[in-house]
C-alpha cells in the first residue's frame, strides 16, 4: 500500500510592499498551491508588542524565509538605519532559517518604473543602503526574476532545493498540533497508519510533531 506523507512548510514571504504587490501575491498563490502555509507582513494585527518583535516571532515559527526585492528598499527603522526588509533578512539568516531570494533584474525594475512611476517603484531615498543591500544578498545564491509569472515559475523549484539541502520539518496547521504534524494517507486519499499500513479515520492519521 502506497503511504503519502503530506509536509508542509510555513514560508515567512519579505518584501518591500506597494511595488511588490504582484509579486508578493505570485509568492502566497505558488505557496499555498504548493500545499503550504504563507505568512508575511499581512498577517500582522494591531498589539501590544512592537513591529520588530512581531516581525521575529513570526520568522521564528516559520520554516523557510522567502526574500522578494524589487527597486525600493523600504520603509527605514529608526533605531538602526536599516530598512525592516533588510532587518527581516539579516535576522532570518542569523538564525540559521532556511533561506532563498528572488530579485527583479534591472531591465524588470525599469519596466515597473515606467508602468508605475519612478519614486513608486525606484528608490530615491537611500539608493547606496539598496545597493548594498542587494550586492549582500548576491553574495549568496538568487534567483533573478522579470516579473510575478518568473515567482510563481521559480518559487516551488526553490522550495524543493531547499527541502533537498536541509532538514526541513513537517508540519500542519491545526488546531490541537502546536508544533505540526504529519498526515499519512493512501492514494485514495484515506487515512493510514504508519506502522501497520491500516486504513484509519482520518482523524486518526495525524502524528503530531515534537517541540
Amino acid at each position: 500500500m502506497t503511504v503519502i506523507v503530506r509536509k508542509k512548510y510555513q514560508i515567512f514571504v519579505s518584501s518591500t510592499y506597494t511595488d511588490m504587490l504582484a509579486e508578493r501575491q505570485a509568492a502566497v498563490e505558488a505557496i499555498l498551491a504548493a500545499g503550504h502555509i504563507p505568512a508575511g507582513m499581512e498577517l500582522f494585527c494591531a498589539g501590544d508588542e512592537s513591529q520588530l518583535e512581531a516581525i521575529k516571532r513570526w520568522i521564528d515559527d516559520s520554516d523557510v524565509y522567502v526574500l522578494l526585492l524589487g527597486g525600493r528598499y523600504g520603509t527605514i527603522e529608526s533605531r538602526t538605519g536599516r530598512s525592516y526588509t533588510e532587518i527581516e533578512y539579516d535576522y532570518a539568516v542569523s538564525r540559521g532559517k532556511p533561506h532563498f531570494a528572488l530579485l527583479l533584474s534591472e531591465a524588470a525594475i525599469q519596466a515597473k518604473v515606467r508602468g508605475m512611476g519612478g519614486g513608486a517603484a525606484l528608490e530615491i531615498s537611500a539608493p547606496k543602503k539598496l545597493a548594498a543591500f542587494r550586492k549582500k544578498i548576491t553574495r549568496k545564491i538568487v534567483r533573478f526574476v522579470e516579473d510575478a509569472k518568473d515567482v510563481r515559475i521559480h518559487l516551488p523549484h526553490a522550495i524543493a532545493d531547499l527541502r533537498s539541502r536541509h532538514s526541513l520539518v513537517a508540519r500542519g496547521a491545526s488546531p490541537g498540533y502546536p508544533n505540526g504534524y504529519v498526515k499519512y494517507e493512501n492514494a485514495n486519499g484515506q487515512g493510514v497508519n504508519p506502522s501497520t499500513g491500516q486504513t484509519v479515520p482520518n482523524t486518526q492519521s495525524h502524528y503530531p510533531m515534537g517541540p
